[in-house]
């Protein structure tokens, strides 16, 4: 038994040296919080997670009916709302689209300028602008229900408007 403990000893020497000083110390600036780069909400309810930079989106508002988050940019600039929603309607992806815009526009008299528009038999995603803000909706159906993205940005923010939408995912499906 003492041959196999001195062995044991002998192989794992190397491996205990370098995690006790093999590392190297990395020193954060003082002044500065860390925060974490992604951070992610679930909902089990419809079954689904959003990804986004929490560093830029670091306010979290949920639902109080437990559908969906709001997060927001810590001035408020941008907002990112992401929730289900039973379909009792029996929405198509194109009267969900209409039903969403026209619950946007505040000022009957506003112009929605629609830049591109994509519809599928269980989705669609439409980039468009009222007003001074830019936005993106995506709404994905799923069995009886829907889950939709939708981000509202400022026009004169182009560099967070495509951070947004490069950097916030809605993953869907066995996420409890």
């Amino acid at each position: 038994m003492r041959p196999f403990i001195s062995m044991l000893i002998i192989v794992l020497m190397p491996f205990m040296f370098f995690s006790i000083y093999g590392g190297k110390n990395v020193d954060l600036p003082k002044d500065k919080t860390v925060l974490l780069s992604k951070s992610n909400y679930c909902n089990s309810r419809f079954d689904f997670c959003v990804i986004y930079p929490a560093t830029v989106l670091p306010n979290q508002e949920a639902s109080v009916n437990d559908d969906g988050v709001i997060l927001k940019t810590a001035e408020g600039k941008a907002e990112v709302n992401v929730f289900g929603s039973y379909n009792i309607t029996n929405w198509s992806p194109q009267e969900l689209f209409e039903f969403s815009i026209n619950s946007l526009v505040e000022n009957k008299k506003e112009k929605v300028e629609i830049y591109s528009s994509t519809f599928g038999e269980d989705y669609y995603e439409c980039y468009f602008e009222i007003g001074n803000n830019n936005y993106i909706n995506r709404s994905y159906f799923v069995k009886d229900y829907y889950i939709s993205l939708m981000i509202k940005v400022p026009k004169n923010e182009p560099i967070l408007y495509q951070k947004l939408l490069d950097e916030v995912t809605v993953v869907m499906g066995d996420n409890s």
